[in-house]
């Protein structure tokens, strides 16, 4: 059986065995894998370790390995495939909004900003700008109405 560098990695992280070198991976797979797998394992083990289980930044989030819950790394592996995927699309909203509020006797202008980004959690502060009572302007009667005008003091 074929042991390199892929295979003894994943071996390893699978909990198949626990080998500190790819012979004694070697030896430790041969002691349970049937021999009809043998020559098998290496090349499919070893594609999976080249494109989906990278050594340094496994693609734990495209692996149904990881989907199925069998693979014991997964768990801390998702964590760091969500957190790099997050990076390349940081995308980071902000948005600021002056708001002039009427109500019967006041008027008041309150500043609002938003942030949020998919690695923090979303931001939201409100600050009252200003506050000044309404005074009556003008009284008319429109239409059998009768409107009144205010202006902030």
């Amino acid at each position: 059986m074929g042991v390199d560098t892929h295979v003894h990695r994943i071996a390893n992280l699978l909990k198949w065995v626990d080998a500190p070198t790819p012979e004694k991976t070697r030896v430790a797979l041969e002691g349970w894998l049937p021999t009809e797998y043998w020559g098998p394992i290496n090349p499919l083990l070893v594609g999976f370790g080249q494109t989906v289980c990278l050594p340094r930044v496994p693609k734990c989030g495209e692996c149904k390995l990881a989907e199925e819950d069998f693979c014991p790394f997964a768990k801390k592996g998702l964590k760091m495939w969500r957190e790099r995927e997050a990076r390349k699309k940081v995308v980071v909203v902000k948005e600021e909004l002056d708001i002039k509020l009427e109500t019967d006797d006041m008027v008041e202008t309150v500043h609002i900003k938003a942030v949020s980004s998919p690695l923090k959690t979303a931001r939201t502060e409100i600050t009252k700008l200003e506050s000044s009572p309404l005074e009556p302007v003008k009284e008319e009667t429109v239409a059998g109405y009768h409107i009144e005008h205010y202006s902030p003091t």
